[in-house]
Formats: structure tokens, C-alpha cells, sequence
């Protein structure tokens, strides 16, 4: 039976990306309406909005950047990620991270935009986890607002933000 490799085995302990040590996942009121988000798709309903496919395009960034997986996430061959998530953070308000990503594809993202890909995307991430702006807070509030004024009836999985107690705790946080 084949061994799964232990990756501090084979690369030394300083070429390991550190995660972002605080981060510990999207808020849960943005993991309700990613859920809805994905429970329509697996069940083949693939028509989204625009609110809806921003909402997953700044989760899936934001989510790409905390874990390190930067590089990966932007390797596709079909879009333009760094344009998109672009587009993505300036609809929810998330300015600092729109301009970042802004300055980082014009090709300033700084001393270390001459070295190599992985060099200049690891350089785009320390610049995203440092920034002041709380990006967490604005997706959520904007998963929130999607949540409360989607009009297709979205279902969030049982349970979560059923109360009116939850709601309105949510609520006030958000606003």
C-alpha cells in the first residue's frame, strides 16, 4: 500500500508557506450562502447572477490567499483570475484589496515583481494578509445582503441562521 509523503519530508522546513495563522475559515453566514450556492449546482441548476458569481469568485480568492494556494488558484487556462477577483473585491467594497490586485497586475507589485511567478504571487499574498482592510467582514456582509435580498428563495442548510435570535445577531454584526 502506498505512503502518502510527509511534505516536511521532502522540502525543507523554510520552503513550506506558512497559512495565515489567524484565519480560520469564511465567516458562517458567508458559508451558508456559498452551501446554497453550491447545492444549486450540484443539482445541475448552473444559471447564477452576478451578485452570486462575485460572492464565489471573492471567497474562493480570499480563500486561495489565507491557505497560501495563490499560484494555484490562479493557474487556470480559462479566465482571468487576477481580473476577476479584482472585479469581485471592488463590488463588495473591498477597495485596498481591488487596488492591490490592481497594482499587482500592471506589474508593480513591488521589489520582487522582477523575480520569478511563484516569487511575485507569494509577494501578492504577504501584501494581501498584511493589508488594514477586515476583508472577511465585507464578504460576509455582502453574503448577508445576498442572503436577505435574493429574491430565488435561497435554503440555507438546516439549522444555521433559522433563529430570529441568529438572525438578528448576525444582523447587527453586519451592519
Amino acid at each position: 500500500m502506498p505512503s502518502i509523503p510527509n511534505p516536511s519530508a521532502s522540502a525543507p522546513e523554510a520552503a513550506i508557506p506558512p497559512l495565515a495563522d489567524d484565519w480560520r475559515g469564511h465567516f458562517p453566514v458567508t458559508s451558508v450562502a456559498l452551501l446554497s450556492l453550491l447545492h444549486r449546482a450540484a443539482a445541475d441548476q448552473l444559471e447564477f447572477s452576478r451578485v452570486e458569481r462575485i460572492l464565489w469568485i471573492a471567497c474562493e480568492f480570499w480563500a486561495a490567499v489565507n491557505a497560501r494556494e495563490l499560484n494555484a488558484h490562479l493557474d487556470t487556462e480559462v479566465g482571468d483570475p487576477l481580473r476577476d477577483a479584482r472585479f469581485a473585491f471592488s463590488a463588495i467594497g473591498a477597495t485596498v484589496v481591488a487596488e492591490t490586485l490592481r497594482q499587482a497586475a500592471a506589474g508593480t507589485a513591488g521589489a520582487k515583481s522582477s523575480g520569478t511567478r511563484c516569487e511575485r504571487i507569494s509577494d501578492i499574498e504577504d501584501r494581501l494578509l498584511r493589508l488594514p482592510q477586515a476583508v472577511d467582514m465585507l464578504i460576509a456582509r455582502f453574503a448577508w445582503r445576498y442572503l436577505c435580498e435574493e429574491p430565488k428563495g435561497i435554503e440555507p442548510a438546516a439549522g444555521v441562521l433559522g433563529s430570529r435570535e441568529t438572525r438578528r445577531d448576525y444582523r447587527r454584526l453586519l451592519t
